[in-house]
């Protein structure tokens, strides 16, 4: 053949090529950036790929955008680019930072057809590449972690490479990229992934060593099927760590590599260093091997180097299995981070890894958790290098497989593991180290947070918060969170030593449940401080404290310590169970009040008996009460009831279990499958009828889709035929149970237990709460067998209010002929609320179930008209009285004296309407407080929950701080001449619905109303009060009544944030409010007219209808 004929077939062949790759591919525009932000000055034209190296910024993005955008340029090469933080924002607001793909860098650019990433960079962002027309990506080995949306909707991409280096795949990183069908997956151990990651169900091709990991992670569930040939399109890079790992063995005679064999012990440093050299030793592990030769550890650096782990757990499985979710996988802390990316960090592992348990070691940055077991990186025996990513903890991951439960946590062994690299920070272990130890080891730390390992709990709390909340001791908080984790899941029924019988004594009383703690389940509670703009709160596996919450909640060293608020946090992890509709805030309570009561320098908390009865009375069902006014009593009055004292003292641990097995199901089409299963289940348990106690608490009323909110928006229904058929099945139990509705813990003191104080003393009550506020009967100690006097009494009675007079007993029915009933007590001076019909009898209970009629004994309600003042107690008759009138002068020694009936009379009322207050400087009513003319003072009769009603005087004109806080008033009328109202005047008032607020109002005072529910406000003024702020708390807005002619000043004052407001008031409607008392009877079946006198008998809320010649309003 001739040179011609290869010439032409060269020329055939040139212009077949030149047909299948056109001109516009072929062609590559080639620019070196030397200095960030100077693309655009040294791109003059461009083909349509672009191949950039060098330095860019957001200015060069920003230019590549509208390179793009204009169509330009659709091909991007970026291998040999680093992006730096600087220059202009690309999009919007948006600016680089260094070695990443910022959030919408290239989004919404849909004529980008291909891109090769920076071989650089550690990250992509949210919506990197989202909508872009990109047909395949090759994420490089250097990222860590990909952003939500990263490449969402990107509709021509049909094939992505995932860098064997990233660690986490946020929510819907390649949704909506419909044509996407292969994603090569290289990282060995499966990224952490979100929802949604895909909706194409792509095939997934993994390495074959870790084909079975991604089998049971989170990848099996939401993506397509996945293979475990991905070396045959990728094959695996040669680990450049196998020679060194190879020649450890030579060296050291542990895996660890703690220990040099004899031989190379004996060298000097010189002659060890060549020996490795000349063996192809890397330098690192020279380095290391001289450390271990000489024993050049700092102190402490050797206990954490050099670490015997223990495994814990899958704490997936068994939050499921347990409905607990408070075990965590972060008991394997090493006390080191990392500084900056794929800085190494050389693990020695010194022993097989057992066939039924997996160990990894993976790192978080600060506030994070694992959500699996098999995290980071996997490792193995011998050598293994993990790489540091900047800023981050490492924990190691060992986890036992003990769903079988044929081998308990303990039999798996401790693995020694050496770790060298990174920055050493230590932490506390309560197992090994004293106070004097973790005030060294703090004072030496270097992270942003440190940890607190206990027995059963991890603490991963702010350094600055430890260091200037608990500069020197840790021990006892340690202790204190172990404790109130443990207590909780005994009363879950899920502890050995609870269903051993370990606890059936004081001060527990707990049997039964079924024995999974700690011998199987063993994974610790986790805290942190990750709550910012929230006091605290929880999630599976962790509670998160702000830092203000971290100095009370997790502070056992002040006499403020809120172990309540902690047990509250780790009771929504505890809750699942039992939780009802409406109680996602109170189920969890349950435990609070435990955990109070064992920790034992607090009393419990909730609402008293008295408040339940008056929801019972307006029949409101359970889930719209709350938690603080029935859910959180319901709950701890079972566990009052059968543990304290001692009638059932498996009862929680076995009513758990039930549920367990047989779980509730809420928020459903009805309640039959939560509410009423939950009282059909607790009766079973208990094996007792307790119809009357879940009567009071509400879960018998009926409703019909009825709206609750509570974290949502939901829909009740609970069906009359559900309700009776409940009422049925829990009859046929042989023991009707009513005494258990009086029982309580702050009828008397309950010593405190030594744990965190002294022992013996008074526990301390929240808001300003005293013995005798909670009930006078019905001490859970009175249910112990001979602890219970008989009973046997007489009362007393004005209008509504009952004073009983006598002793013993638990307390007190008010049952009709019928035998149901109608209102019930454990305070011996009660209101029963006009609404409850008056036909019953009222009985006092004993503790053997008998029932004694307790006998009318007269009025309770005394006039007293003093001439002077200072003559009350002189001039009043019986001290006993329940409604008392005063008319004429008084000042502070009256006040005191009326402060005393509340306290140790039968006081509830108080018309004081005809006095007249007077100056004296003589007697102070409450410890230095005196009387001013025409003022009711600060602190005239705050804390006296007894007070169900007050009249004012009607000449004064001012009313002080605190005057009525914590009282239990249910309406207030402020007369006409008062010009002002103090701070927190009414605050804490639980009962006060309504108020009318006088003609000459001027001023309201911060906090005047706070934490109350008031309802409704009936403002005279004309002109608005200034009022200061946080009159009322959280959302709570009321309704505020103004006359139609005020309406628009109100609406433009400070009012207008804290109420809603109407323009209806009339002078009739504040006649009707006015001349009806809130405790004042109304006869039964009483007969309504409309203000034309006709019949009603259908009335309508907020309407004036006329009953028993009175105005009123319904």
């Amino acid at each position: 053949m001739t040179k011609n004929f290869y010439a032409s077939l060269y020329g055939l062949l040139v212009a077949i090529c030149m047909c299948f790759c056109p001109a516009d591919v072929m062609a590559v525009t080639e620019v070196h950036v030397e200095k960030a932000g100077t693309l655009s000055s040294l791109l003059t034209s461009t083909d349509k790929q672009l191949k950039l190296s060098g330095s860019i910024n957001g200015t060069d993005i920003k230019f590549i955008r509208e390179l793009i955008s204009a169509g330009t340029v659709i091909s991007l090469d970026l291998d040999a680019v680093r992006i730096v933080a600087g220059g202009e924002a690309y999009t919007g607001s948006f600016t680089t930072e260094d070695n990443a793909i910022g959030e919408e860098m290239f989004y919404g650019l849909s004529k980008l057809q291909t891109i090769v990433l920076p071989s650089t960079i550690t990250s992509i962002k949210k919506n990197a590449f989202a909508k872009t027309g990109i047909k395949k990506v090759d994420i490089p080995n250097s990222v860590y972690s990909l952003g939500e949306d990263a490449f969402a909707y990107s509709k021509s991409l049909a094939s992505a490479v995932i860098g064997k280096r990233v660690k986490s795949m946020s929510k819907g990183v390649f949704y909506g990229c419909d044509a996407l069908k292969k994603v090569y997956v290289k990282p060995l151990t499966p990224p952490s992934i979100s929802s949604y990651l895909f909706s194409s169900k792509p095939t997934i091709y993994v390495y074959k060593e870790a084909l079975a990991d991604y089998k049971t992670s989170g990848w099996k569930e939401y993506y397509g099927i996945i293979y475990g040939t991905l070396a045959t399109y990728y094959p695996q890079e040669q680990d450049e760590n196998d020679v060194a790992r190879e020649l450890c063995s030579t060296f050291f005679e542990d895996a660890a590599c703690t220990q040099l064999k004899a031989e190379y012990q004996a060298m000097t440093d010189e002659q060890l260093s060549q020996s490795m050299a000349e063996a192809g030793m890397p330098t690192g592990i020279i380095d290391i091997a001289l450390k271990v030769k000489n024993q050049t550890w700092a102190e402490y650096e050797q206990e954490f180097r050099i670490h015997n782990y223990k495994a814990y757990s899958d704490a997936n499985y068994w939050i499921e299995k347990l409905f607990i979710e408070s075990g965590s996988y972060m008991g394997n802390p090493t006390g080191i981070y990392t500084k900056n990316d794929a800085e190494p960090l050389y693990v020695f592992v010194g022993d097989d890894v057992p066939e039924d348990a997996t160990l990894y070691m993976a790192c978080l940055g600060v506030n994070k958790m694992f959500n699996t077991g098999k995290a980071g990186q996997k490792l193995q025996k011998g050598l293994n290098v993990v790489e540091g990513e900047a800023g981050k903890y490492f924990y190691i991951l060992y986890t036992a497989d003990t769903k079988s439960m044929t081998k308990r946590v303990e039999e798996w062994p401790e693995l020694k593991i050496h770790i060298e690299g990174g920055t050493l920070d230590g932490y506390f272990d309560a197992s090994r180290h004293t106070d004097a130890d973790y005030k060294k080891l703090l004072a030496a730390a270097t992270y942003e947070t440190f940890v607190i390992k206990g027995t059963y709990s991890v603490q991963n709390l702010k350094t600055s918060l430890l260091r200037e909340t608990f500069p020197s001791k840790i021990h006892k908080a340690s202790e204190c969170m172990d404790s109130l984790y443990v207590w909780e899941n005994d009363l879950s029924g899920v502890s050995e030593s609870v269903a051993n019988g370990e606890k059936a004594g004081a001060p527990w009383y707990l049997t039964g449940g079924e024995a999974y703690f700690p011998g199987y389940f063993n994974n610790p509670a986790y805290i942190d401080n990750d709550s910012e703009g929230v006091y605290a709160h929880a999630n599976r596996y962790g509670t998160h404290y702000s830092l203000g919450a971290s100095k009370y909640c997790l502070n056992p060293y002040i006499s403020d310590y809120d172990e309540g608020g902690t047990s509250h946090e780790l009771g929504h992890q505890h809750q699942k169970a039992i939780k009802l509709e409406g109680t996602e805030e109170g189920s969890n309570d349950l435990f609070a009040n435990v955990n109070r009561f064992f920790v034992g320098h607090r009393a419990s908390t909730g609402r008293p008996l008295s408040v339940t009865m008056q929801e019972f009375a307006n029949r409101v069902p359970f889930s719209w009460r709350g938690p603080d006014k029935a859910t959180l009593r319901m709950y701890y009055s079972l566990y009052l009831y059968y543990h304290q004292a001692q009638k059932n003292t498996s009862f929680y641990p076995e009513l758990f279990k039930a549920l367990r097995n047989d779980p509730l199901s809420i928020y459903e089409s009805n309640s039959n499958n939560s509410l009423l299963k939950f009282v059909r289940k607790v009766c079973e348990v208990a094996q007792e009828d307790l119809t009357d106690f879940f009567t009071v608490y509400g879960f018998f009323e009926p409703t019909n889709k009825r709206y609750l909110e509570a974290y949502g928006d939901h829909y009740v229904t609970t069906r009359q035929e559900d309700i009776d058929n409940t009422k049925a099945v829990i009859a046929q139990y042989p023991v009707k149970n009513r005494e258990i509705i009086f029982i309580e813990d702050r009828v008397d003191y309950v010593p405190t237990t030594g744990f965190v104080t002294t022992a013996g003393q008074h526990r301390k009550y929240r808001n300003e709460e005293q013995v005798g506020m909670c009930g006078d009967v019905g001490q859970y100690t009175d249910y112990l067998p001979g602890a219970c006097e008989p009973s046997s009494y007489t009362y007393l009675r004005s209008d509504s209010l009952y004073a009983l007079e006598g002793k013993g007993g638990l307390g007190f029915l008010m049952l009709d002929d019928k035998d149901n009933i109608r209102y019930a007590a454990n305070a011996k001076n009660f209101f029963i609320p006009t609404n409850v019909e008056r036909d019953f009898t009222i009985y006092s209970l004993d503790a053997d179930g008998s029932l004694h009629e307790v006998p009318y004994a007269g009025s309770g309600t005394q006039s007293v008209e003093l001439s002077m003042a200072g003559k009350l107690e002189a001039t009043l008759e019986d001290a006993n009285v329940i409604k008392l009138i005063v008319k004429g002068r008084i000042h502070g020694k009256d006040i005191k004296y009326m402060r005393k009936l509340f306290t140790e009379g039968n006081l509830q009322v108080l018309d004081l309407e005809n006095a007249q207050i007077v100056a004296n400087t003589a007697y102070s009513y409450y410890q230095t407080y005196k009387t001013s003319k025409d003022v009711m003072g600060d602190y005239a009769f705050e804390g006296f929950l007894n007070l169900v009603d007050i009249k004012l005087p009607k000449t004064i004109t001012k009313i002080g701080t605190w005057a009525f806080s914590r009282t239990g008033i249910h309406k207030l009328v402020v007369p006409d001449k008062v010009t002002s109202i103090g701070s927190d005047a009414f605050s804490y008032c639980d009962n006060l619905k309504t108020v009318v607020l006088g003609k000459s109002l001027k001023t309201v005072s911060g906090g005047a109303f706070y934490s109350t529910k008031v309802k409704d406000i009936y403002a005279m003024p004309l002109t608005p009060p200034s009022i200061s702020g946080y009159q009322f708390s959280g959302d709570h807005k009321p309704t505020l009544h103004v006359y139609a002619s005020a309406l628009e000043d109100y609406q433009a004052s400070t009012w207008a944030e804290y109420c809603t407001i109407v323009g209806d008031l009339t002078d009739d409607i504040i006649d009707s409010i006015e001349e009806i008392s809130s405790v004042e009877e109304t006869k039964h079946e009483p007969v309504i007219y409309d203000l034309l006198g006709r019949k009603v008998t259908k009335t309508q809320p907020g309407n004036m209808y006329i009953c028993d010649g009175k105005k009123i309003v319904k």
